[in-house]
């Protein structure tokens, strides 16, 4: 009987909480807030979207290589049709990703002359919505130069999760960075004795040959010289005759060109040369931005190979850098024995392909296995 009672009381108390609930609502005036208006697009790169995706990046702290005037470069170097995926939330952008599409293949638009390619957005709402649209039938999607754990890899494994995709996940390199904490004399002393001890050996050996100069520039001044007498020590060994220097490829020595002026109209170029008697022997070609220093490009004139320019440029390009409150170094590329020899520390640069599931998706996995196949037979034969 109490019970009994007890279970009334309580649907009396619950039907009067909501009869006052509705009571509340129906004299409540205020506007119900509208919902959001999400537009996701792929759409040609005009100025105006430049302009709108060069602020999100600025204000989001996005890193160069995702700036529209870093793709625009790329674009005209690699031949490519560049498109952006866009998200736009009530007509604001809040997403954008560079792309090439062929067909019903889809891939983000880098490759080994590019060091990452994240996408540029305000809130993972939006890249969410962006990923989505991007998925949505299509029979493969290609994700790549991304950071292992940054949010790009991440949206795009847990969308092709969603999807049913196939996903093949390959590390494309492992690419040495130095953080900077603390003192200077910390990050030295992480070094061995032995190393410091033979630079200033070379260093003393070079002078002998002549006055040394460390010539750091921001490229406001006289940046096409800067970068010829670069770009000639650059080629002057083995990337020549590999055919990978600058010099080799017009269109890569534009494409170098092009960012490294648009770098220093926004302050950001790095060029550096170690000189000796006025004539360069090392260079370094780099971004600064966001605290962090991105190594594009460097090399040594191999006749000068005893002194180690290269690594007398090296120690001074770090010093420079922590002077400069640099709080990450990027080496870029991949793990080269010369930049282990100032960091053991890595991140892994990857490719996320996925494929759809259906017989769409199965034929383009083994249409790629077998080009695989093949440039892997090739590349050995050669």
């Amino acid at each position: 009987m109490g019970a009994a009672g007890g279970s009334h009381e309580t649907t009396l108390y619950a039907a009067a909480a909501v009869e006052l609930r509705v009571r509340a609502l129906s004299t409540d005036t205020r506007p119900m807030p509208e919902p959001v208006r999400v537009e996701a697009a792929i759409v040609t790169i005009e100025p105006r979207l430049e302009t709108e995706w060069d602020d999100l990046a600025v204000r989001t702290g996005a890193a160069p290589f995702a700036r529209p005037a870093w793709v625009r470069a790329w674009t005209q170097a690699s031949g490519l049709p560049v498109s952006a995926a866009t998200v736009r939330l009530d007509g604001v952008l809040a997403a954008v990703l560079p792309i090439v599409e062929r067909r019903r293949w889809v891939r983000t638009a880098a490759d080994w002359h590019v060091p990452m390619l994240e996408a540029v957005f305000d809130d993972r709402e939006a890249l969410d919505h962006l990923v989505e649209h991007l998925l949505a039938g299509r029979r493969r999607v290609t994700v790549d130069f991304v950071l292992r754990d940054g949010a790009t890899a991440l949206a795009f494994a847990e969308g092709f999760d969603r999807r049913g995709f196939r996903v093949r996940t390959r590390t494309r390199l492992a690419s040495p960075f130095v953080e900077f904490g603390g003192e200077w004399e910390d990050y030295a002393n992480s070094l061995s004795t032995k190393k410091w001890r033979e630079l200033r050996r070379r260093r003393r050996r070079l002078a002998e040959q002549g006055p040394v100069e460390f010539d750091v520039r921001d490229g406001s001044f006289d940046l096409d010289r800067l970068l010829s007498e670069g770009f000639a020590i650059e080629g002057s060994g083995w990337k020549t005759l590999r055919g990978t220097a600058i010099a080799s490829d017009r269109s890569i020595e534009r494409f170098y060109r092009q960012v490294s002026c648009w770098a220093a109209n926004d302050g950001m170029a790095r060029v550096s040369l170690l000189r000796v008697g006025g004539r360069p022997i090392a260079f370094d070609l780099s971004i600064v931005h966001g605290g962090v220093e991105w190594l594009l490009k460097t090399g040594f004139d191999p006749e000068w190979a005893a002194y180690s320019p290269g690594s007398l440029l090296r120690a001074e390009a770090l010093r420079t850098a922590f002077e400069e409150k640099v709080r990450l170094y990027e080496f870029a590329g991949s793990a080269e024995a010369w930049k282990l020899e100032w960091t053991a520390a890595t991140r892994d640069i990857v490719v996320l392909d996925g494929y759809a599931p259906g017989l769409g998706g199965a034929v383009a996995l083994q249409v790629s296995r077998v080009k695989r196949r093949i440039r892997t037979l090739r590349s050995k034969e050669g």
